[in-house]
């Protein structure tokens, strides 16, 4: 008797969140939305799309801003790179990467897609001046551009239902990118 109140049960949650002619999933013939996350390699990725109902297509670009860029102190992009060599406390690099996003919508409210693009990387030398000359209590650093590199990712969207036309839908993202990591994001549709 339990296993068939479990059943039932299951099968009718089941029938309630996946059904498609109760509840929309976008608003309007065309959508238009943002999301915003956290990557496990410290990035924040913000992205936008645009999709319609008439194709399957959702179309959109993604921003991965790094948290923790490892710079320390003031930035002085006029001194040249090798020009103070005894200021030296440490170097390092992060990436800012870019990609252009296509999904598709395999069935209700799940799109998967991917992203093709690049990162331009940023390399940075923490310095000290002991005569607290330069810099906020002697602390600045100086960046100068890097090599670039190719970025991809996939993706897996999932629309949560509404019952309202007025108002779009919210959605979670789960996503796995080559220089950000894995990560998730949430956004909502206009």
């Amino acid at each position: 008797m339990k296993k068939n109140l479990v059943i039932t049960f299951f099968l009718l949650m089941n029938l309630s969140l996946f059904s498609q002619t109760e509840h929309l999933y976008v608003n309007g013939p065309y959508h238009v939305g943002t999301d915003i996350g956290f990557s496990i390699n410290g990035y924040v990725p913000i992205g936008f799309h645009f999709g319609s109902y008439n194709t399957k297509f959702q179309y959109g670009f993604t921003v991965g801003v790094p948290v923790n860029r490892g710079v320390k102190g003031e930035h002085y992009p006029t001194i040249n790179w090798d020009e103070y060599p005894e200021d030296i406390v440490s170097e390092g690099d992060y990436y800012t990467p870019f990609t252009i996003d296509i999904g598709y919508n395999v069935y209700g409210g799940i799109i998967i897609g991917g992203g093709l693009g690049i990162a331009t990387q940023t390399v940075y030398r923490n310095m000290f001046d002991e005569f607290h000359i330069l810099g906020y209590n002697g602390s600045y650093y100086l960046t100068a551009k890097g090599d670039p590199s190719v970025e991809y990712k996939g993706f897996i969207t999932y629309y949560f239902p509404t019952e309202s036309d007025k108002f779009g839908s919210t959605f979670f993202k789960a996503s796995y990118s080559h220089i950000m990591g894995p990560g998730i994001s949430f956004g909502i549709t206009f």
